[in-house]
């Protein structure tokens, strides 16, 4: 609901020297991360299925806007849910390769909102990097592939309770080490006005 809010702001207060906004929708894969059990064991947040959503303006030779992104998952061995959300301000440049054809290269800043089954849920710095090539249909409709390297600033502290599969013992889980680094690819749809 927040983020609706932001965009909504961010188009109502745009100059009206920067006529053209892109709205895109990508889907694809991410990556998860890794965690701690009882301080010896490594588990991986099983890699899925990934959604973002870009609103962006033309400034200069690149662009600026907000992207969200969303990911749910599960841990490995646990039938734990995990889920990563990311809202970040970004700016990308373009580069023309040939007519139809460009790449482009940005970083983004923001939050990224952790829930998780065994930690408390919270909001962390997060950021990015990314970049991908775009093939042009029109002026007004762009198809690009997209890699994006995502990383959010975690509490070594913030763990959480669980049951272990094989018993009923108790085990402690937590995120292994400060980062939560993630892969991102995705394939995205471009809508220009």
């Amino acid at each position: 609901m927040h983020f609706l809010a932001l965009l909504l702001l961010f188009f109502a207060v745009l100059p009206t020297a920067y006529a053209e906004q892109h709205f895109t929708l990508s889907y694809g894969f991410s990556t998860g991360g890794e965690v701690t059990e009882n301080e010896q064991e490594q588990h991986t947040i099983n890699g899925a299925p990934s959604f973002s959503v870009r609103l962006e303006t033309d400034i200069d030779e690149g662009r600026i806007g907000l992207f969200y992104s969303h990911q749910s998952s599960k841990l490995e061995h646990y039938d734990l849910d995990s889920q990563i959300d990311y809202f970040h301000l970004q700016s990308a440049l373009d580069y023309e390769l040939k007519p139809l054809i460009s790449s482009f290269v940005g970083a983004s800043l923001g939050a990224s909102y952790i829930q998780t089954q065994w930690s408390n849920k919270d909001y962390f710095f997060s950021g990015s990097l990314f970049t991908g090539l775009a093939y042009s249909f029109s002026s007004n409709i762009k198809v690009s592939a997209e890699g994006r390297w995502l990383s959010s600033a975690i509490e070594t502290q913030a763990y959480g309770q669980c049951t272990a599969p094989s018993s009923s013992s108790e085990c402690n889980l937590k995120f292994s080490g400060k980062w939560l680094h993630q892969i991102q690819t995705q394939i995205a749809l471009t809508l220009t006005f």
